[in-house]
């Protein structure tokens, strides 16, 4: 749908309005769900997204609740999923009896610079490396202040460097509990 809806609407699809276009578009009732992979979108559409959408927030909380019961949860994400998480994520946690520990404003920072190295990687494999690197300094913070062991990652560049595997081959971190739960991947 969205593909299509791009073709219709060319290169006008970068705008705000377009945006707004779009959304009205993915709620037809011609579509019986909608599916988009972007916690942003998702948290633009709050309080009331259109009903066919599938919620990013549901299906984080959801495989959190099922999978890793009882367990404390860090949210990494962009600071304005931060700002309001009240509206979504936050929301969605509690709903279901989810602990999540919330960042200090320097750890909302780290989050927020292994971002931007992701999305702009100047530096090409060494950006990659200075991502993990933030992300990390997160992780151990949020393990060792927060005690939290489910880390949900709300924002879909972190992901892209931040795997399990790589988290687990930290000798930090080495023989601790940590899931990890892919925004994207939930849905």
């Amino acid at each position: 749908a969205i593909e299509t809806w791009k073709n219709e609407k060319i290169e006008g699809w970068k705008s705000v309005r377009s945006s707004v276009d779009m959304f009205e578009y993915l709620g037809r009732d011609e579509f019986n769900f909608t599916c988009i992979g972007s916690n942003t979108a998702h948290l633009m559409l709050q309080p009331s997204p259109p009903t066919n959408m599938l919620s990013i927030f549901e299906a984080v909380s959801q495989v959190i609740k099922s999978e890793y019961p009882g367990k404390k949860v860090a949210l990494m994400c962009t600071d304005l999923s931060m700002k309001y998480v009240d509206m979504g994520y936050g929301e969605i946690f509690k709903k279901h009896g989810l602990t999540f520990i919330p960042p200090t404003p320097q750890i909302q920072k780290l989050c927020m610079d292994g971002i931007k190295h992701v999305k702009n990687p100047t530096e090409g494999a060494a950006s990659f490396r200075k991502a993990i690197d933030c992300f990390m300094q997160c992780v151990l913070w949020y393990l060792d202040e927060g005690g939290a062991s489910v880390f949900a990652l709300a924002c879909t560049d972190i992901p892209v460097v931040l795997k399990e595997s790589v988290m687990r081959s930290d000798p930090r971190v080495a023989g601790r509990e940590i899931y990890i739960v892919d925004s994207v991947a939930a849905l």
